[in-house]
């Protein structure tokens, strides 16, 4: 009798013990851990969604970023005050953002021709027209790493156009040492669908 209640205040503290360092955030193995997904998962858009969070790596400053950010749409809203044209897209945006964008626009000028098309406004500044003050602000950025250590950034624009004031989700993705637009609003997965189904 004696053994069995040694026996039985051992297992007591080892529970304890458990829930302690739990509670503390220590190592204790869970069967809800998240799985490792494939190294060899391709980059894309929709899998840049389930990244990993910002670890204790070194990863580009946000406000390296914020600035990037703000001078694309700087340089694309002075021109278009000015009256400049410009191939922005090709300029700001990752190539596999631009082949997309370009598709659909070659898409709908074969298609639809003397219609409207997939966009019926300013991808930049999601109107049909503009006011000379237009002008766009940062207002968030949040940076994260795919598992094949690929840098995303989630960018939040506020766009003053006029009276108008309007959000803009960008997703901006590392290629070398600079940031391109490789997203907005979610328009690379909305193209994508677009050209396979109309």
């Amino acid at each position: 009798m004696r053994y069995t209640v040694s026996f039985v205040g051992v297992i007591a503290l080892f529970f304890l013990s458990c829930n302690s360092r739990e509670a503390k955030g220590g190592n204790v193995a869970s069967s809800e851990q998240t799985p490792v997904p494939s190294v060899s998962a391709p980059i894309s858009e929709d899998n840049a969604e389930s990244v990993s969070p910002n670890t204790e790596e070194e990863i580009s400053d946000e406000s390296t970023v914020k600035n990037r950010v703000s001078a694309i749409f700087n340089d694309v809203y002075s021109s278009k005050v000015k009256g400049n044209g410009g191939n922005w897209e090709k300029k700001y945006f990752t190539d596999d953002f631009y082949d997309v964008y370009t598709m659909v626009q070659e898409h709908d000028a074969k298609y639809h021709q003397g219609e409207i098309g997939f966009f019926d406004y300013d991808i930049w500044t999601k109107s049909q027209d503009f006011a000379d003050d237009i002008s766009a602000t940062v207002s968030t950025v949040s940076i994260r790493k795919d598992f094949n250590d690929n840098e995303f950034a989630d960018v939040v624009v506020n766009i003053s156009n006029g009276s108008s004031k309007q959000q803009l989700n960008l997703t901006m993705l590392k290629v070398g040492d600079e940031w391109y637009i490789d997203s907005m609003d979610g328009l690379k997965s909305t193209m994508k669908t677009y050209l396979a189904t109309d």
